[in-house]
């Protein structure tokens, strides 16, 4: 059986697999340089294997695609951003326990969410 991990976009395909995903896409922004953002390497395929099915989860490269960072405000890394029908629900800034992050996404799984 294979491991879900987090999948990487970038300003090619983030509108179709974030924007336009049917299902919520946590998207975590990170830079090379940034040490602690590949500390969050770990908590993201973790945080994949669990929502498999119900969200996906993804990381992009700011320093790569930074007409996408601008466009969502990013400043800081690593930043995570949550999507449900297109739009952020949730906004994650720094290294946070994974307890944060299903936090944030049991809240959108849960919630009653209008479009």
């Amino acid at each position: 059986m294979e491991t879900v991990k987090a999948f990487e976009v970038n300003e090619q395909n983030f509108d179709v697999e974030v924007v336009e995903s049917q299902q919520p896409v946590l998207v975590v922004f990170w830079e090379e340089a940034c040490y602690p953002c590949r500390a969050m390497d770990t908590v993201l395929d973790q945080l994949a294997e669990q929502y498999e099915g119900r969200v996906r989860i993804a990381h992009i490269d700011a320093q790569s695609n930074w007409q996408t960072a601008r466009a969502y405000d990013v400043r800081n890394f690593p930043t995570a951003l949550l999507f449900q029908h297109g739009r952020v629900t949730e906004t994650i800034v720094g290294v946070e326990p994974g307890a944060v992050f299903q936090k944030a996404i049991d809240d959108v799984l849960g919630g009653d969410w209008v479009i």
